[in-house]
């Protein structure tokens, strides 16, 4: 990955006005986590593993992987999986505004699979922000409402956007000219 947070105790950041280009996933046998190869899900541009941070003003291209993936885990990884916070998966929403995604491999965002373990082995991540860090009802009656605004995406092999959530908003986002059969995918449960 090129711009990333691995470990899910990673809050407020601020990504402003970065360009990543030409992001490789690494050769067979050289991956530090599972997931970065290219037959699982490969390096993205930007990886975000905790969603209290703010992405602005970006640009993302050419991309082994997602160009922009956020991996909302259950805990947190690595040296910090015994910090007591609210699990990844159930923190609130930092912002992400006017941010570009295109001509990535895979997805040109993807909200889903978070890291399970420290290998970098995937699995599904319902993100559902709450104000206590609980895991909430399905309905999401008492989820904390977000906004992805302003993300243009265009010719993203996998498609465009791909997530499985709750409670967001998408706002003034383009999508366009992507090769996948749906550009725009949501994970049913």
């Amino acid at each position: 990955h090129a711009m990333f947070l691995e470990d899910g105790v990673e809050l407020r950041n601020t990504f402003d006005g970065n360009l990543v280009l030409k992001v490789r996933s690494p050769v067979d046998g050289q991956e530090l986590l599972r997931h970065e190869s290219d037959g699982v899900a490969g390096s993205s541009g930007f990886w975000l593993t905790n969603p209290n941070n703010a992405v602005f003003n970006n640009a993302v291209a050419d991309v082994s992987g997602h160009g922009i993936w956020y991996a909302f885990s259950k805990t947190p990884l690595g040296l910090f999986k015994n910090v007591k916070m609210f699990p990844p998966v159930h923190t609130a929403f930092g912002s992400f505004d006017n941010n570009v995604a295109h001509s990535n491999r895979q997805n040109g965002f993807d909200m889903d699979n978070a890291s399970k373990d420290d290998a970098g082995n995937l699995e599904g991540s319902n993100y559902r922000p709450t104000a206590t860090g609980q895991y909430i009802d399905f309905r999401y009656k008492d989820s904390l409402p977000y906004t992805i605004s302003r993300l243009t995406m265009y010719k993203n092999d996998a498609g465009s956007l791909w997530h499985r959530q709750g409670g967001a908003t998408f706002e003034r986002n383009v999508i366009a000219d992507s090769p996948a059969k749906y550009p725009l995918k949501r994970a049913s449960w």
